[in-house]
């Protein structure tokens, strides 16, 4: 794990920068495989399609960032404040998030398979075609969030507050925890559940056949 100091990352930032403006023609991709960039301040800026796997993010502020396209497969996000980020697209695969702050943030497209988003805040955010299957969802908040097709299907649910939430999500199965363990529930029971932490808006519906 290396730590990259703020006026190393402003070098990197503007080389990626021109890269992205000439479509790799001028500059450099910024490829930071397991940076560390804990606790850092990144407010606003723009990562789109950076390589960043594995990289420590935790406790950092990346309020308002640009990270669409972006690879983060692995990357530890824990604690960290990505309200109103930009993740369309983005590679989030088995990120740990717990207690990370995505409020207003854009999902589109992203892919977060068998991330652990325990506790996280998705407060008003947008999740169109976003894969969450086999994510760990307990006790996230998902207040007035916006689904479109979000895909969830084995992922795990838990004590939560969907009030507001509106969409619709897909799943073959997902799971339950409570205080008697773990159920797996078919769309309708996982409908119903939902509706009953306040998501009244939200459908669930399998995935079409093959």
């Amino acid at each position: 794990m290396t730590r990259i100091a703020q006026g190393r990352l402003d070098e990197l930032l503007e080389a990626h920068a021109l890269w992205l403006a000439t479509v790799g023609s001028q500059g450099a991709r910024l490829v930071a495989p397991d940076a560390d960039l804990s606790a850092a301040d990144l407010r606003g800026l723009t990562f789109a399609e950076a390589m960043l796997p594995g990289a420590v993010l935790a406790g950092a502020d990346l309020t308002g960032a640009d990270f669409r396209g972006a690879i983060l497969v692995g990357a530890d996000l824990t604690s960290a404040n990505l309200t109103r980020v930009q993740l369309a697209k983005a590679d989030l695969d088995r990120i740990v998030a717990v207690g990370a702050s995505l409020k207003e943030a854009e999902l589109s497209r992203c892919s977060l398979l068998g991330a652990d988003l325990r506790q996280a805040l998705f407060d008003g955010a947008v999740l169109v075609r976003t894969l969450l299957a086999g994510a760990d969802l307990r006790s996230c908040a998902f207040r007035d969030c916006h689904f479109d097709r979000a895909v969830v299907s084995q992922a795990v649910f838990g004590p939560a507050d969907a009030t507001g939430a509106t969409g619709m999500l897909v799943a073959t199965t997902a799971l339950v925890e409570d205080a008697s363990g773990r159920h797996e529930l078919d769309p309708q029971a996982l409908q119903a559940w939902l509706h009953s932490v306040g998501a009244t808006g939200i459908t669930v519906t399998a995935p079409p056949p093959i």
